[in-house]
């Protein structure tokens, strides 16, 4: 449900941007608790992709920090998302 609720927050319309990207951020790390890289590689990934999306739509902070974190995390969904195991999420992958 974190997953979802960060994908709630990342498209939310109403209330504050900057805090809706913040609580988004939150969600998804809160995901990464239960979507774990061994346990499920391919939620992981998911997540860490989105995670790299909201990092990158971060509003207020400092963007060349945000997009390194962004950055991090599609590479990180990549070691996962391989061009063989996974390769439509691969090239999908932000």
């Amino acid at each position: 449900m974190q997953y979802n609720l960060g994908l709630a927050y990342t498209r939310r319309v109403g209330g504050d941007r900057a805090a809706n990207v913040e609580s988004a951020l939150a969600c998804y790390h809160l995901s990464l608790e239960a979507y774990t890289r061994e346990a499920a590689p391919l939620d992981w990934a998911k997540a860490q992709d989105f995670l790299g999306f909201a990092y990158d739509t971060r509003v207020g902070s400092d963007r060349a920090a945000n997009v390194e974190s962004a950055i991090a995390c599609y590479r990180l969904a990549l070691e996962a998302r391989t061009r063989v195991a996974a390769p439509q999420c691969w090239a999908h992958t932000s």
